[in-house]
């Protein structure tokens, strides 16, 4: 009777290791987006890479919207919507 309890409480549950699976992706994806950024960011504002950038004339594209250019495209959008529901 004791070697049976034993043994039952050698080994973990299924929940245990569905836990240890679950911790383990966690983990992993984590470690991966911080390596990532830390990666990142640290060749795009180090010496070198700002050399690069600047050599190689490397921007990043970034797209400045004011507000009264968002304001045009929805009033656009919505036009666009009421002429469909009046042609239905």
């Amino acid at each position: 009777m004791q070697i049976t309890t034993l043994i039952i409480t050698m080994y973990p549950t299924l929940s245990e290791h569905f836990m240890e699976i679950l911790s383990f992706i966690f983990l992993g994806f984590f470690l991966y987006v911080v390596v990532f950024l830390a990666v990142k960011h640290g060749i795009n504002y180090s010496e070198l890479g700002l050399l690069i950038k600047r050599k190689y004339k490397i921007e990043e594209r970034t797209t400045k919207f004011s507000n009264e250019d968002i304001e045009i495209e929805l009033e656009k959008e919505i036009e666009k919507e009421l002429k469909r529901e009046n042609n239905k």
